[in-house]
């Protein structure tokens, strides 16, 4: 098998599964800074997860989910908590209020060469399965390498940006065509 097609497969077959992530998030997992995705629910998934940066419309990389554990928030709050979660102390206070969160530990990031364009299901809020079409694309993507944060982050900005250009577009395109 060839390499671009066994970095595309789990240990039990390709990535199946997205997970929906904000953009923010989904750049610091892939660049390989935020190493825990921190989650109100527990989750028995393990292994090789697509990325799919929710503003963006696209599967970006895979990250491998190695293990869960419940962090109660005064550890999320600890320093070196940070440094594996990457979620600042106001969003924390948000998200976790005065309990906690679930740690999925992630290892393994990749980012692709081309992000996939990609719609999630109607409904879908943190997983989906991916179309064969997509699992097909991911097999045969080549994965970029040397790609920093802030790089990352910068290409699924355009990405959003472009995306609300085009539905401006087609909005303008509606409007002027009733007229």
């Amino acid at each position: 098998m060839p390499l671009r097609d066994l970095w595309a497969t789990s240990s039990v077959g390709p990535v199946q599964r997205a997970l929906s992530i904000k953009p923010l998030y989904a750049a610091c997992i892939l660049a390989g800074v935020k190493r825990w995705e921190l989650r109100k629910q527990n989750s028995h998934i393990r292994g090789k997860v697509a990325v799919f940066a929710s503003a963006t419309g696209c599967v970006w990389g895979t990250v491998e989910i190695t293990s869960t554990v419940w962090k109660s928030r005064a550890e999320l709050e600890m320093p070196c908590a940070f440094n594996e979660h990457q979620v600042s102390t106001q969003e924390l206070s948000t998200y976790c209020r005065s309990t906690g969160a679930y740690a999925w530990i992630l290892s393994s990031p990749r980012l692709l060469q081309q992000p996939v364009p990609w719609t999630p299901p109607l409904g879908t809020v943190n997983w989906s399965f991916l179309s064969e079409e997509v699992i097909d694309r991911l097999r045969i993507s080549e994965v970029r390498t040397g790609a920093c944060q802030g790089t990352v982050l910068w290409d699924m900005q355009n990405t959003v940006c472009e995306r609300q250009r085009a539905r401006k577009r087609k909005y303008v395109e509606i409007s002027s065509s009733k007229d």
